[in-house]
């Protein structure tokens, strides 16, 4: 189903360029063989391109703990156990998260799912947990 979207998409920003679908119709049946012999690659161009430019925004839920490391505020992902933010207020931890989050998600294949809010809460009763949003690029 991805690849037919990615295809619709292509055809929507190529008809958007020739001033809607009747100037990409002229445009096909006027290109006739020649298009049909390069569509494979310009389809297969257009996606990627696509996909290279299109981010996507997830949310994960944070654990914010202040009763660690000295005072310091310590901000743990469930859902991303590699991702750690230490900082010296909860503040400044809520502003790092994002960045930090961006960061570690990066280096994933396919992005963690993540949990739900309740579950996590449930999960830390005596702890502040809230949701961090991170834009990444679309995998």
């Amino acid at each position: 189903m991805v690849g037919n979207l990615g295809g619709y998409q292509t055809l929507s920003t190529i008809a958007k360029k020739l001033h809607g679908p009747g100037g990409l119709v002229t445009a096909l049946l006027g290109g006739g063989i020649a298009l049909g012999t390069g569509a494979s690659k310009l389809s297969s161009w257009g996606v990627n391109k696509i996909r290279k430019q299109s981010t996507m925004t997830l949310v994960y839920p944070a654990v914010f703990n202040e009763m660690l490391n000295n005072g310091k505020c310590t901000v743990t992902f469930p859902d991303v156990p590699d991702t750690v933010v230490i900082s010296s207020t909860a503040e400044t931890a809520f502003k790092q998260a994002p960045e930090v989050l961006a960061s570690s998600l990066a280096k994933y294949k396919e992005y963690p799912k993540p949990s739900h809010l309740k579950t996590v809460q449930d999960n830390f009763p005596d702890l502040t947990v809230m949701l961090i949003s991170v834009d990444v690029k679309v995998k």
